[in-house]
């Protein structure tokens, strides 16, 4: 297994698998699980909002970042095929 890299030029490398795995997995099932939850608790619809929107957009674009430094040496597949 290659080494992780976290830095500006792996921009356009793929994160590691296991990341991508992870971050689809809290983005699909922990992340709605918590806003549900969080609606069950009976907080102030300002309080409960504003942990709502972080949870829904401020987690995953967190995750987009950490997806966009990350890099362990995998490189996308390219077509080898010349247009006529």
């Amino acid at each position: 297994m290659a080494d992780i890299t976290f830095k500006t030029s792996n921009a356009d490398k793929p994160a590691p698998k296991w990341f991508r795995k992870l971050k689809q997995g809290i983005c699909m099932i922990l992340i709605p699980a918590a806003i549900t939850m969080l609606q069950s608790f009976g907080l102030d619809d300002k309080l409960s909002t504003k942990l709502q929107l972080f949870l829904s957009v401020g987690v995953v674009a967190i995750f987009e970042f950490f997806g966009l430094m990350l890099a362990n040496g995998e490189d996308y597949s390219t077509n080898k095929t010349d247009a006529p």
